[in-house]
């Protein structure tokens, strides 16, 4: 998916003593920068934006990923590079997000309903398109600690990291039909909760929100778990690193939104 509606969505709850408790929902992906020898624990966007908006808007902040696969600020800002600072881009998301504040307006908040559902999820077990013997060529001197020779050849071989070799590698050896895992539907009046441990690609985020009927929907990727990449369908014959790296088969990301539709509904 070359272009992803990034819609962001703001709730504030009032508080009768302290300050007001203002959550966001985004969707992008949550991520450190630097790589594997990055030691700083707070180097996320989020935490700068956290502390911009908190500084200045004065109040509690919670930030609740959306659904857009492996998407980070900086995809978006073509003047600066790659690398950047992430506290700019929190800096300037936290911007937006404080401009948005003065249109907000007030909903009834109304009783807290929930509800969990285990989804049983078919393993794809298709491996007939991958070079297993160069992806096991990647797989041992990274396991073996020399991490620079996996690097090298990956770029030899095509696989975005050592990783994403050893994840096929790991694909081939998988004998497991299906597994589950535990999805939640949460309500506060008539603002839904989307809630799946997985990371969502945009069409099945977007697919939850134009099929719930609640004023507001947050789709909430990541949570309690994680079970990593589900592309949508429709991103599946672009394969790569998301689509490899996933252990189930095409459409379950579709499975999953209808299922937490269907929960939302069930709750209102």
């Amino acid at each position: 998916e070359s272009e992803v509606d990034n819609e962001m969505q703001l709730l504030m709850f009032d508080r009768v003593n302290g300050k007001d408790i203002l959550m966001m929902n985004w969707q992008c992906h949550v991520t450190t920068a630097g790589g594997r020898d990055n030691t700083m624990l707070s180097s996320d966007w989020v935490g700068a934006m956290r502390e911009k908006i908190e500084k200045e808007a004065d109040v509690h902040f919670s930030y609740h990923q959306g659904g857009a696969g492996n998407v980070v600020p900086n995809s978006f800002i073509s003047s600066e590079p790659s690398n950047a600072d992430y506290n700019i881009h929190g800096k300037k998301i936290a911007e937006v997000a404080m401009e948005a504040m003065k249109s907000m307006e007030s909903v009834p908040s109304g009783k807290i309903r929930a509800t969990a559902e285990i989804a049983t999820l078919e393993h794809d077990l298709d491996v007939s398109m991958y070079d297993l013997q160069k992806a096991q060529e990647i797989v041992d001197p990274y396991k073996a600690g020399n991490y620079d020779k996996a690097k090298s050849l990956c770029l030899g071989y095509g696989f975005n990291s050592p990783y994403h070799a050893n994840a096929v590698v790991n694909k081939s050896k998988r004998t497991e039909a299906s597994s589950t895992m535990e999805i939640h539907a949460l309500a506060i009046g008539d603002i839904g909760f989307a809630v799946a441990p997985y990371e969502m690609f945009d069409t099945n985020g977007q697919q939850i929100k134009a099929n719930s009927s609640y004023t507001m929907t947050f789709v909430c990727a990541y949570s309690n778990g994680s079970f990593g990449y589900i592309p949508s369908e429709i991103s599946w014959p672009n394969g790569g690193y998301e689509v490899d790296t996933c252990k189930y088969v095409k459409g379950t990301g579709e499975m999953l939104a209808n299922k937490l539709v269907s929960m939302l509904e069930s709750i209102k």
